[in-house]
C-alpha cells in the first residue's frame, strides 16, 4: 500500500516536471532564450551520458552474472572482455594506435561481413517474397534489389546505360525520396509523440 501512494504521489510530480520543461523548451525556439536553453540543453546532456554509463554498468554486470552462473559463456565473455579492452584502449591510450588498429582490422571487417550477410538476406527474402506472393510489388521490389547488386559491381559499373544514367537516377532520385519520406514519417512521429507528453496522454516516465 504504501509502494502504491508513493507511486501516486511521484507520478504527477514527473508529469509536471516534464510538462513544464517540454513547454519551456519549446518556448525558448519561439522567443529567443539562450541562457535557459542552453542550460535546458546542458542538463539533457548530463543526463543522457549518466544513463549511458548506468546502462553499460548494467550490461557488464548482467553478462557477468551469466559468465559466472555459466550461461552463454563464450558469447557473454567476448562482449564483456571486448567491452572492456575498448574502454582502455580509448581512454588510457595517448597515440591512439590501438584505437586505430581495432577500428581498422576489427570493426570494419565485422561491418563489412554484416554488409555481405545483408545481401544475402535481401536476396533470400526477394526469392521467398516471389513465390508467397507473386504480385506486382514483388516484381517492384525483386527488380530493384538485383538492379542495385548489378549496378554496383563493376560489371554494372561499366555499362554505359546503366552506370552513368540508370544507376545515378536510383540512388540520388529514388532512394533519396524515400529516405526523405522516411525521416518526414520519423519527424511527423516524434512530434505528435512529444505533444502527447506535454499533454500528459503519455507518460513513459511513470513505469
Amino acid at each position: 500500500m504504501k509502494s502504491k501512494n508513493k507511486f501516486s504521489i511521484q507520478t504527477p510530480i514527473a508529469m509536471i516536471i516534464a510538462i513544464v520543461t517540454g513547454v519551456t523548451m519549446l518556448a525558448t525556439y519561439i522567443w529567443p532564450m539562450p541562457g535557459i536553453q542552453v542550460t535546458l540543453l546542458n542538463w539533457v546532456t548530463i543526463m543522457a551520458a549518466a544513463a549511458l554509463v548506468i546502462g553499460v554498468f548494467n550490461l557488464v554486470s548482467v553478462h557477468g552474472r551469466r559468465v559466472i552462473e555459466g550461461k552463454n559463456i563464450v558469447n557473454s565473455a567476448a562482449l564483456v572482455i571486448a567491452m572492456v579492452a575498448a574502454f582502455f584502449i580509448k581512454f588510457l591510450d595517448q597515440d591512439y594506435l590501438p584505437a586505430e588498429w581495432m577500428l581498422s582490422y576489427l570493426i570494419v571487417p565485422i561491418e563489412s561481413a554484416l554488409m555481405g550477410v545483408l545481401v544475402v538476406s535481401l536476396a533470400y527474402a526477394a526469392v521467398r517474397l516471389i513465390s508467397k506472393r507473386p504480385n506486382l510489388y514483388s516484381g517492384i521490389f525483386i527488380t530493384t534489389v538485383l538492379f542495385s547488386l548489378v549496378a554496383n559491381t563493376a560489371l554494372g559499373l561499366s555499362i554505359p546505360i546503366i552506370g552513368d544514367t540508370i544507376k545515378p537516377f536510383v540512388t540520388h532520385v529514388l532512394a533519396s525520396a524515400g529516405a526523405r519520406g522516411i525521416l518526414i514519417g520519423v519527424a511527423l512521429g516524434t512530434i505528435t509523440t512529444g505533444l502527447r507528453i506535454l499533454m500528459g496522454a503519455d507518460r513513459p516516465y511513470g513505469g
